[in-house]
């Protein structure tokens, strides 16, 4: 290699980083099925119904990645938002208080916080 190539790949290195640390921002950003608030078999079927049902090109907010042998079903934030309200309650999370504006069940102050927590990764 010459100098000329190295000022190529240098300029190419000084394009793609800032696309490349973007990219990753934002996948980062992504849940998957092990920290997901809507149980494992619920998360991963959401993913295979939104890629199911996507058109090509959509944006169904869901992909699955990793690897064969350890696969990543993962969801958009905003996806992930859209999944909560369709489930209603989260399962295995019982109201601990009267269903009363007063006292709000554990499983709304767990949906508000995690949303709240989704509208702060935007």
């Amino acid at each position: 290699m010459d100098r000329h190539d190295d000022d190529f790949f240098t300029r190419l290195a000084d394009e793609l980083a800032p696309r490349l640390a973007a990219e990753l921002r934002g996948v980062a950003m992504w849940v998957d099925q092990r920290d997901t608030p809507l149980g494992r078999n619920t998360h991963c079927a959401a993913v295979r119904r939104r890629l199911a049902e996507a058109k090509p090109g959509e944006d169904c907010g869901a992909m699955i990645g990793g690897t064969r042998s350890d696969p990543r079903y993962m969801l958009s934030p905003r996806a992930l938002r859209e999944e909560l309200r369709g489930h209603g309650p989260i399962p295995g999370m019982r109201k601990t208080r009267p269903d009363n504006d007063a006292a709000p069940d554990s499983s709304r102050t767990h949906l508000k916080r995690l949303e709240d927590k989704l509208r702060g990764l935007r």
